[in-house]
């Protein structure tokens, strides 16, 4: 079960609610409710797997669920970027977090990952200048730009192996926690110009 590429796009609902039988398996398609101007709310059920490539992007969505459960969530490109979250709680049961995927969120300032995550994309959270708190549960590489000029200021990513270019750069932080019994890459200018490092 699918809904499909740019099904809802620039349309304007205010509000999602997909209620669907749990042993069913349903992807939202990439841009589904792109620039949906008026979208302010999402709930989704346990039995998506796929949020697509800009799938909620430069919409207006300010609160987002997602319902664990047993199948694993993967999130595409940009899916999140643009929106007006301020803050994120992913189910335990989300996998990816692909380049871009809550970039651009003027407004978000917390997210959980939950515990499922290993590998936060390039650019993540770019642009997401407010963000101060993230948790990052299982988290073993961090891409390029990913925090790039945000506001975190304390990383407890105790099974990180490697951090891409730039990184944390530009940023706030303070505090980088790696506890990994692997030896630990650290790329070119991951953490330039993170003046108040200091742990």
């Amino acid at each position: 079960t699918e809904i499909g590429i740019r099904a809802f796009y620039k349309t304007r609902l205010t509000s999602l609610t997909i209620l669907a039988d749990a042993n069913s398996s349903l992807e939202i398609n990439d841009e589904a409710f792109a620039y949906a101007s008026l979208l302010q709310e999402a709930s989704l059920p346990s039995s998506v797997t796929r949020i697509g490539d800009y799938a909620f992007a430069f919409s207006a969505l300010s609160d987002f669920v997602a319902a664990d459960g047993e199948k694993p969530l993967s999130i595409g490109k940009y899916a999140f970027a643009g929106t007006r979250l301020s803050e994120v709680e992913l189910p335990a049961r989300t996998t990816a977090l692909e380049e871009g995927a809550f970039a651009n969120n003027a407004l978000l300032t917390k997210i959980d990952l939950g515990s499922g995550v290993e590998e936060i994309g390039d650019g993540a959270f770019r642009g997401s200048d407010l963000l101060t708190y993230v948790t990052c549960g299982n988290v073993g590489k961090v891409g390029a730009y990913a925090f790039y000029g945000t506001n975190v200021t304390t990383i407890d990513c105790t099974t990180v192996y490697e951090v891409g270019e730039y990184a944390f750069a530009e940023s706030a932080l303070i505090r980088f926690v790696s506890d990994t019994s692997e030896a630990v890459k650290i790329s070119d200018n991951a953490f330039l110009n993170c003046k108040e490092l200091t742990e």
